[in-house]
């Protein structure tokens, strides 16, 4: 699996239980510790391949290596891209969390299922207004 779509690793020290009311203060918690240490893992990762994309140091003598190399710097480049705009996004969920709005559709303002924030802690829509979306061709 890609740094991106990986989930934290260090564990988060409760669980959710669906019985509780939805959004309640240690729900809150639960997934802001879950965003924050998806936070620091992630932007420790993109610090080591900013280092490593950004390393000059390296110098193929053949054109196939220092191609193979400019294109391997270039996907890197594109990785930290997507990395920085998933940071991007875990931030705002943590806004949301501050605001009282995280957990909740921001075009419906219906309760996203807690299956849905376990596997993707930023999610900003429930699952049928992405996929209607998607078969939209929009981006929400």
């Amino acid at each position: 699996m890609d740094k991106i779509n990986k989930r934290p690793t260090r564990a988060v020290d409760t669980h959710i239980n669906e019985n509780e009311p939805y959004m309640s203060e240690r729900m809150l918690n639960y997934f802001k510790r879950k965003l924050l240490v998806w936070h620091d893992e992630l932007a420790k990762d993109s610090k080591k391949g900013l280092d490593h994309a950004l390393d000059t140091s390296i110098r193929e003598p053949d054109h196939v290596d220092s191609a193979k190399l400019e294109d391997d710097r270039t996907l890197e480049l594109k990785t930290l891209t997507r990395e920085e705009h998933i940071l991007e996004e875990i931030d705002a969920a943590l806004e949301r969390i501050k605001n009282g709005t995280y957990g909740y559709c921001e075009e419906t303002g219906k309760p996203i299922s807690l299956a849905r924030l376990e596997a993707w802690p930023i999610a900003r829509y429930t699952r049928e207004v992405e996929e209607e979306h998607e078969r939209k061709g929009e981006k929400p």
